[in-house]
């Protein structure tokens, strides 16, 4: 077992055979390879690559501020806090995510930790935030069941209360179609305010009836 101290920032690390545990912070914001899983007792941070599988018993927080973490397949153990930033660039609604190649496992009592970065205070309704990018067809296997610290219902498509908002969450998102639904990602949304899906409705209805016009 080899053992990482506190505040190590890797940058192109192979580790061969080595099984990897992290006790204290390792944050990769180059990259980080190792033939055998990457245990994560401690925190692990960064920008950058790790390309063995990872579990975590301890804390995620990808990105440096907010960014991407890479990572092979990953496991959000029971003890584990998934620790997301959200913000926005320029009109964009943005966030650390974790795009995964292998599987994605989140097991019960997994905690999903947000905060608000920099100047954003209330994104606005219909914002979408995708956390966990997940390669391939595979479904998410299990549903985090706390959010910050508190034991929350965070199962497919149910409301939670947040920043004194409603918001949506799903693992069948699709990141590379920008869509809530029709994947296999993780990603949360402000509910729209029932005024704005009324006027949306309204909308789609009097173009309807304009194309109906038009062909008439």
């Amino acid at each position: 077992q080899e053992e990482i101290a506190d505040q190590v920032d890797t940058i192109g690390v192979a580790l061969g055979t080595a099984i990897f545990s992290t006790p204290g912070h390792l944050k990769v914001n180059g990259s980080l390879t190792a033939s055998n899983a990457l245990s994560v007792a401690g925190l692990l941070s960064g920008a950058g690559s790790v390309v063995p599988a990872v579990a975590v018993s301890g804390t995620l927080a990808p990105g440096n501020s907010i960014g991407t973490l890479s990572t092979g397949a990953l496991t959000l153990g029971g003890a584990s806090t998934f620790d997301i930033e959200l913000g926005r660039d320029g009109l964009t609604p943005v966030s650390d995510r974790t795009a995964v190649t292998g599987g994605v496992t989140i097991d019960s009592g997994a905690n999903l930790s947000l905060t608000l970065f920099g100047g954003l205070s209330n994104p606005f309704a219909s914002d979408i935030f995708y956390l966990i990018e997940n390669d391939g067809v595979d479904a998410v296997s299990g549903e985090f069941t706390k959010l910050n610290g508190l034991t929350t219902t965070l199962t497919e498509g149910s409301q939670f209360s947040w920043n004194s908002q409603d918001w949506l969450i799903t693992y069948q998102a699709d990141v590379g179609g920008s869509s809530f639904t029709g994947g296999n990602d993780v990603a949360i949304m402000v509910v729209p305010e029932p005024g704005a899906l009324v006027l949306a409705a309204v909308g789609i209805a009097a173009a309807a009836m304009a194309r109906r016009r038009v062909r008439g």
